[in-house]
């Protein structure tokens, strides 16, 4: 496996994997398997977020340190409004519940309402991108 090292590939590269989790969380809502829909659409969210982040240089790895880097980068910095950090905190507490709280049951209309979240996030994300000099060919080739 080759390693990716340029800023923009690996935007990109964040990117595609968000639109994966995307896809995932639709197909696992589908199935009802609900919890696991519901941690999907965080990753999507999650990769989304490193996604913006590789713009500016800046790579998380672990999941507080990119919803810090998402806030101190994009939000104050004024790049992405203050509503999209409550979305990604709030993505990342149910995911933590749905991948650990063993006595928890979601139902579709929770799983639907958290993909739509995570699509709603995305297409922040996209616009984002987009006003960065990402071309939408770049974009959509990330798609699966």
């Amino acid at each position: 496996m080759a390693a990716i090292n340029d800023q923009r590939d690996l935007a990109v590269a964040e990117w595609r994997r968000s639109r994966l989790a995307l896809q995932s969380a639709s197909v696992l809502t589908q199935s009802g398997l609900h919890a696991d829909a519901i941690s999907r659409a965080y990753y999507a969210i999650l990769h989304a977020a490193k996604a913006g982040l590789q713009t500016r240089g800046i790579s998380a790895d672990r999941h507080h340190a990119a919803n810090h880097q998402f806030n101190q980068h994009l939000i104050h910095a004024g790049h992405i409004e203050r509503e999209w950090l409550d979305v990604f905190r709030i993505a990342l507490r149910m995911r933590i519940a749905a991948d650990y709280n063993v006595t928890l049951a979601f139902t579709r209309a929770e799983a639907e309402h958290h993909r739509r979240q995570a699509q709603a996030f995305c297409d922040r994300i996209n616009r984002y991108l987009l006003d960065e000099g990402f071309a939408a060919a770049e974009l959509a080739d990330a798609l699966p």
